[in-house]
């Protein structure tokens, strides 16, 4: 095959894949939106849900409290949002869906590291305000959840 007509071919080729690939997903493609879930919404929860939720191509898809008062809390934040989020009240129950992309943890400061360390073990990804965790301790079995 001579240099200029692989050249050719492979630059034909090349645009066609991306003219096809564009106009068919383009903006839209699902690998564009962020799907999260909040747990924790009595106050901050709450707050970071709207925020969240305002952002674009950002879903937040559950909230997750053991209290009710705080589940409508976080359902009276969403209101305005695209679609209402679904109601889980056990965290563990909550991170074994496989159909959301990242945990916002927002419980109680005892709550951080356990909470955190259940997501990245069902492959989340995770933000967590400080304190991470009651004391060194838990930070270092943060990190070593991250590294392992």
């Amino acid at each position: 095959m001579e240099r200029r007509k692989f050249i050719k071919d492979a630059g034909l080729a090349t645009a066609g894949i991306t003219i096809l690939n564009f106009p068919v997903f383009g903006k839209k493609a699902p690998s564009n939106k962020v799907i999260v879930a909040v747990s924790g919404v009595n106050s901050r929860g709450s707050y970071l849900a709207k925020s969240f939720a305002s952002l674009p191509n950002v879903e937040v898809a559950y909230i997750c409290d053991v209290e009710e008062k705080a589940i409508q809390n976080g359902l009276d934040a969403l209101k305005d949002a695209p679609k209402k989020p679904t109601v889980v009240r056990d965290i563990r129950k909550l991170v074994a869906q496989n159909d959301f992309d990242a945990l916002i943890i927002a419980m109680p400061d005892h709550w951080h590291t356990p909470a955190a360390i259940l997501g990245v073990s069902h492959g989340k990804h995770v933000y967590v305000e400080k304190p991470c965790g009651q004391n060194p301790h838990e930070g270092e079995l943060l990190i070593a959840s991250f590294l392992s």
